[in-house]
């Protein structure tokens, strides 16, 4: 079966909001990969190309868990990467605003 892995290679991976992010699933044989996000839906500017995907701009809203699977005739496989983005402006303990 094939052996999906995910790149970045960690499994939390941080973005801040409005940098792009990719995330990209290889595996050891050719196989089908398909992208999902756990208990919501994939929103419409995330692009998906072949094993890749790809945000332009991070918002909030992409944070949230993404699981890879790949498959082919000998079985399935498959990886997941939570993502993690945060806002531009944060407020320290004891900070006056």
């Amino acid at each position: 079966p094939p052996r999906s892995t995910l790149f970045p290679y960690t499994t939390l991976f941080r973005s801040k909001q409005g940098t792009p992010f990719r995330l990209a699933c290889t595996s050891t044989s050719p196989a089908s990969v398909k992208w999902s996000k756990v208990n919501d839906t994939i929103r419409s500017d995330i692009k998906i190309q072949g094993s890749t995907l790809e945000v332009m701009k991070a918002t909030v809203e992409h944070s949230g868990k993404y699981r890879c699977f790949a498959e082919n005739r000998a079985g399935s496989s498959e990886s997941f990467a939570i993502v993690a983005v945060f806002s531009t402006y944060s407020i320290t303990a004891g900070q006056m605003v």
